[in-house]
Formats: C-alpha cells, structure tokens, sequence
C-alpha cells in the first residue's frame, strides 16, 4: 500500500509513463512550436526534460542525494527515473518502514514538480534547504496520516529517523 494521495499517485503514474508534461513533452506533442528552447528552470543550462528536470539536474540530483542519506543509505544516481523507481521497489524493509521508503520517491517528484510549476508560474525561485525540509514534512505528514509512527513527534521523525526505524 502506498499512502500518498490520489493526485501524488496520478503524478506518478504519468512520470512512468512518460506523459508528464515537461517542455521536452510539449514540444514533441506540438503544443510548443517553434526552435525556442526551454531550459530547466533549477540548473537553466540544459532543456528541461522528465529524466533531467526529477533527477539529473544537480539540483534535483541533491535533494535525492540528501533524502537518501536522511534514511540512512547511499546510492548511487540511475541515468533514469525509471531506474531510480525500479531501484527503489528493489529494497526489503519490515512493514511500516516499507511503507515510508515506498512514500519517499512520491514525496520528492511530488515536490520538484510542484516548485518547477512555482518557478515558472509564479516566479518562485528554486530554494534547495527550504525543498529538502519540504519533503521530509511530507513523509512525515503522509506516515502520520496513516498512523505509522503515530507516537513519535514531526521533530523526532525528521531529527532521528533512524531511531525511529530501529523501533518498527
């Protein structure tokens, strides 16, 4: 069971698939016309496509690299999302520490993609502290949420993660 929300799920399901909605998609799909190129809006040097803009921008490359080694593991980075997503279902935890690894992954495209959109509708700009902080309140939110951990505040989850995993 994965415990992020039906939106986050869709979102997902559309990186799977190939279907989000990046420039790189919009240009092959004809909604974007014409040679204007459209870089990434975190690194702005290299077009913004699926696999560069939720991994391979050094950006995006550290938050995983930080969120990773909040859990405690190392990586090392797959050329794909597709790669990473099939790393990812490759580890076996006990149940309710599975259930956060599995939320993990949702959690950080969920929020490169909500502050791509930030950037370029709103003109947010790209603040990686800030991101990464973002995405262990989400694990954390959606964990609570469902009761796994419960009994452990949002502090301690975020401070000592694995403390609290070694409890599950």
């Amino acid at each position: 069971e994965n415990i992020a929300s039906p939106k986050v799920k869709f979102l997902l399901w559309l990186v799977w698939r190939g279907r989000l909605k990046t420039a790189d998609f919009l240009h092959r799909i004809g909604v974007l016309r014409g040679n204007s190129v459209s870089l990434c809006v975190f690194c702005k040097s290299v077009p913004e496509t699926l696999h560069h803009i939720l991994l391979l921008c050094p950006f995006a490359w550290k938050l995983w690299s930080s969120v990773i080694d909040w859990w405690g593991s190392n990586w090392v980075s797959p050329s794909s999302v597709i790669e990473l997503l099939h790393w990812w279902v490759g580890f076996k935890f006990r149940k309710k520490e599975l259930m956060i690894w599995n939320v993990i992954p949702f959690a950080v495209i969920w929020s490169l993609w909500r502050l791509r959109n930030e950037c370029i509708f709103r003109g947010a700009q790209p603040n990686l502290e800030n991101l990464i902080e973002l995405v262990k309140v989400r694990v954390v939110f959606w964990a609570k949420d469902h009761h796994i951990g419960s009994m452990y505040s949002f502090h301690d989850f975020i401070s000592n993660l694995s403390l609290i995993r070694s409890c599950f």
